[in-house]
C-alpha cells in the first residue's frame, strides 16, 4: 500500500474520476450523526482563520482507492474501497458552497470551487465523467440531478419529484447551503467576502484526509471487510455484493 496525508485540493484538483464499485452501500450520512458534526468543524477551522489565530487541519479519516485500467478517451479512475460516504458528503458540500458564491456574485469564488466538483477532460465521451466522484449504482441518478441542479431552490423542487428514501443526498445539500447561507451572510454584508475566502481556503486546505492506494498484490475484497469489521456490521447483502 501507499498511504499519503492528503487536502482536499490534492484529492479533487486532479482531472480524476473516484468511482464507488456495486459492492458499496448506497449513501446513508444524515444530519445529526455526520452532517452537523462535520460542519461545526469546518466552520470552527474558518474562524479560526478569520480571527488570525493558530489552526490545525481537520482531519476527517481514511480512505482506500484501487487505480483503474482506462483509455485514452476516458478520464483517468480509482475505485473507492473504503471512503465512499466522506467523499460524496464533501463533493456534496463543495456543490452548495459553488452555487452559493454564484447567487451571492462571488463568480471567482465559484470558478474555484467548480474546478473541486467539475473534471475538465474535452476528450471525453461520457458526460457523467464531469464528476469528481461517482457514487454506488442506487445513487447515481439523484447524485446527478443534484450536482447538476446549480441552486439550493432547484434541489428543493428536486425532492418533490424523488421516491421516499432517496432524499438523503438532496437534503445533505441544502443542509450545507443553507449553514453556508447563515455563516456567510448576504452579499452587501462587508464580512461576507472574507467569509467565503475563508471556507473556501478551509475546504480547500485544511481537511485531510489520509488515502491509502493499493497496489497490484494487494486483495481490495479483504481490505474492504477488515475495514468495516469494527464498524457498522455488514449484512449479508453487503457482503455477498462485496464478494
Amino acid at each position: 500500500m501507499k498511504v499519503d496525508k492528503l487536502p482536499l485540493v490534492t484529492v479533487f484538483d486532479r482531472t480524476e474520476r473516484l468511482e464507488a464499485p456495486l459492492f458499496q452501500r448506497p449513501y446513508v450520512w444524515n444530519e445529526e450523526r455526520n452532517w452537523v458534526p462535520l460542519w461545526d468543524s469546518i466552520r470552527e477551522v474558518a474562524e479560526h482563520k478569520i480571527a488570525g489565530r493558530t489552526n490545525r487541519p481537520h482531519f476527517l479519516g481514511a480512505v482506500v482507492m484501487d487505480q483503474l485500467r482506462t483509455v485514452m478517451a476516458k478520464v483517468s479512475a480509482r475505485q473507492i474501497i473504503d471512503g465512499q460516504q466522506r467523499l460524496t458528503t464533501l463533493q456534496i458540500a463543495l456543490a452548495a458552497a459553488r452555487d452559493l458564491s454564484e447567487e451571492l456574485h462571488q463568480h471567482k469564488f465559484a470558478l474555484a470551487f467548480r474546478k473541486l466538483t467539475d473534471n475538465d477532460f474535452p476528450l471525453s465521451v461520457d458526460p457523467d465523467e464531469v464528476f469528481k466522484v461517482w457514487p454506488t449504482n442506487a445513487d447515481r441518478d439523484v447524485f446527478r440531478s443534484v450536482m447538476r441542479a446549480e441552486s439550493a431552490g432547484a434541489v428543493t423542487a428536486l425532492l418533490k419529484e424523488i421516491k421516499e428514501g432517496d432524499d438523503l443526498i438532496p437534503n445533505a445539500y441544502l443542509f450545507f447551503s443553507q449553514r453556508f447561507r447563515e455563516w456567510l451572510g448576504s452579499a452587501e454584508e462587508p464580512t461576507c467576502a472574507p467569509r467565503l475566502e475563508a471556507l473556501y481556503t478551509t475546504l480547500r486546505n485544511d481537511v485531510h484526509v489520509v488515502v491509502i492506494d493499493l497496489e497490484k498484490d494487494d486483495d481490495a475484497q479483504e481490505i474492504f471487510e477488515t475495514l468495516n469489521a469494527l464498524g457498522t456490521p455488514l449484512q449479508a447483502a453487503d457482503l455477498v455484493k462485496n464478494y
